[in-house]
């Protein structure tokens, strides 16, 4: 018999009560073919589900209704769900969201006793961050409060099937809320919740694909396509608050760490912060609910619109109405577009700034057109002088006199030199003098001549021009270079240990310790092909959690060093001893607190 959201933990356990085997780990291999690790979650599924649940219906409803599976699919890709119940170890940064030890609410304890005849944890008890029965609004426990005894013993072996402890003490609700729990706790159970109710529906695939079109819809993503990641989490922590979000585990500074933030929205990454995701969709769309509803189509507006556009020429008859119907797009480093008008063959491109900006825009003139040549010239004839001309066709009086140059030399408007010309110039200026680079000889014969010949003549140049420098990055065996640097980095992170620098170790940190040559190379161009030191620095370096926990030895001992402090206290440490304790996680905070009283309770021994 299985009961309304049992912990699997729950059914194993009582299927080792049952049975006549000797100790849990036999009955725990009887049931996945595994001894199971210690503080497990969830198990390796695949040989019990095939051994137990044969059909697909009975294994579905087991999964949603008993396993966490249903909290973690949502945020990890379909495609991987075979792996998540053959191999959870996979997943590990999933966990995250679990309590590490089992917890019970005191009034559902008894309530299962009196309907069920026992006890067991439920599933919805164990969220991390979640404290408090969303039933029975009081705390979640996991000793007794008379003799501190846990419920469930170490590695999950021993569960309390009735509502009070090994010493036989009754459970007592000494943790009565009378007031509501917190309102960022009732939505979060909610959406799990609604994960549960809507098991299989959504992964973490669908689920980007639905946020995007919200954020392209709120703004949140440029014209070329990208993401503006940064924007969004700064307007998420403003939105929430950092005190809020830091409840929850969720760091600011952490997240706008360029690794984390270039992880942001790829499917394959969401499970490492599951309760980032959730936030964020509370941020851009409401709730959990609304997201798996929401089919928003994304599609990015046409910069410059759709036209008719404006003719810019102050001659045309129709000056400054919408008369130009084809607008020529290019994208360089921005978006620019090219209108020509039909009517007087005045063109002109203008650079594509935003969506917003319905300010007028400067726009850079490509050709004047024919009435306005017609025009100028008429007026020329006329001896019209420069001033008179550039009033009534709005241009300035040095265009109309270059104009008027070009029109008296013909020859001006035609390109100086000839290709035949330009060939016997570079020959005879590469006999003058031997050069060693192609770029030596491009400065010198001049660019905008060098890169025309080249155009155009690229066969005939290459016999004359210098010998291409060989690519030496081409012939290097990065495979040595590679092991080469991984012991390097190995040494300088060994040397780090030893000092025990108050500095978190980063990757940076641990280059800055190896060669010049070494720190080059994994921060050249050419540090992708360091596959393996890559890996390993991303393994060395230090997250906020271990490093804080590393740091502390050294934080008594600046308190024991200096005679001003007397006692030492969490406030001492984040204002006096090391500010970075500020930013710790929950854990952190009471690792260290309990850190604090082993040491009074030492001293005053």
């Amino acid at each position: 018999m299985q009961f309304p959201d049992e912990d699997i933990r729950s059914l194993v356990y009582r299927f080792h009560v049952e049975s006549s085997n000797e100790n849990f780990f036999n009955s725990a291999t009887e049931l996945f073919s595994v001894k199971p690790n210690k503080n497990k979650i969830f198990p390796k599924l695949d040989y019990f589900l095939d051994l137990s649940y044969k059909d697909k219906e009975s294994r579905g409803n087991f999964i949603r209704y008993h396993t966490y599976l249903p909290f973690l699919m949502p945020f990890i890709e379909r495609s991987k769900w075979e792996t998540l119940i053959s191999r959870p170890t996979s997943f590990m940064s999933a966990w995250r969201i679990f309590h590490d030890k089992i917890r019970y609410c005191p009034e559902c304890m008894k309530m299962d006793d009196n309907e069920y005849g026992m006890c067991y944890p439920h599933r919805e008890h164990q969220l991390r961050y979640i404290d408090i029965c969303m039933i029975h609004k009081c705390n979640l426990i996991t000793c007794c409060d008379l003799c501190g005894e846990y419920y469930s013993s170490k590695g999950d072996l021993s569960l309390a099937l009735v509502p009070r402890c090994t010493s036989g003490h009754e459970v007592h609700n000494n943790g009565l809320q009378t007031a509501e729990p917190d309102p960022s706790m009732t939505w979060i159970v909610e959406s799990f919740r609604l994960m549960i109710n809507h098991y299989g529906e959504i992964d973490a695939k669908s689920l980007i694909e639905k946020l995007v079109p919200v954020l392209a819809k709120l703004g949140y993503i440029e014209f070329k396509g990208a993401i503006l990641k940064s924007k969004v989490i700064e307007d998420m922590v403003a939105f929430f608050g950092k005190d809020l979000l830091h409840k929850y585990g969720i760091n600011k500074d952490d997240l706008l760490e360029r690794t984390t933030i270039g992880k942001l929205f790829t499917p394959n990454n969401v499970y490492i912060n599951i309760y980032l995701y959730l936030f964020l969709i509370k941020f851009l769309i409401g709730d959990f609910k609304k997201l798996i509803v929401c089919n928003f189509e994304y599609s990015t507006k046409l910069p410059f619109d759709k036209g008719p556009w404006l003719c810019m020429n102050k001659i045309c008859p129709s000056h400054n109405l919408p008369v130009i119907n084809e607008c020529i797009r290019t994208v360089k480093q921005h978006i620019y577009g090219r209108f020509t008008c039909t009517i007087c063959g005045y063109s002109y491109v203008q650079r594509f700034e935003s969506y917003k900006d319905n300010s007028a825009k400067k726009f850079k003139i490509v050709d004047f057109g024919f009435l306005w040549r017609e025009t100028v010239t008429k007026m020329l004839s006329e001896n019209r002088s420069l001033q008179s001309i550039s009033k009534k066709v709005g241009s300035y009086t040095q265009t109309i006199k270059k104009f008027k140059l070009n029109i008296l030399d013909p020859a001006r408007c035609k390109t100086k030199y000839s290709v035949e010309t330009l060939q016997n110039e570079f020959e005879k200026f590469m006999y003058k003098k031997s050069f060693t680079s192609r770029g030596e000889v491009r400065k010198e014969f001049g660019v905008g001549k060098y890169d025309r010949l080249m155009k155009i003549k690229r066969d005939w140049m290459e016999n004359l021009l210098p010998q291409c420098k060989v690519n030496l990055f081409k012939y290097r065996n990065y495979d040595q270079l590679d092991i080469e640097a991984y012991d390097s980095v190995l040494i300088a992170y060994e040397q780090l240990r030893v000092e025990n620098s108050v500095q978190r170790i980063t990757k940076i940190v641990i280059l800055k310790h190896t060669s010049k040559l070494i720190f080059c190379r994994l921060t050249g161009i050419k540090k992708n092909c360091f596959i393996k030191t890559n890996k390993l620095l991303l393994e060395l370096s230090e997250n906020q959690e271990t490093y804080l926990k590393r740091i502390f030895p050294i934080i008594l001992n600046r308190f024991e060093n200096s005679p001003r402090y007397i006692t030492l206290t969490w406030s001492l440490i984040i204002n006096r001893l090391h500010h970075g304790y500020k930013n710790a996680s929950p854990e952190v905070i009471e690792w260290v607190m309990q850190k604090i009283e082993d040491y009074q309770s030492d001293r005053n021994i």
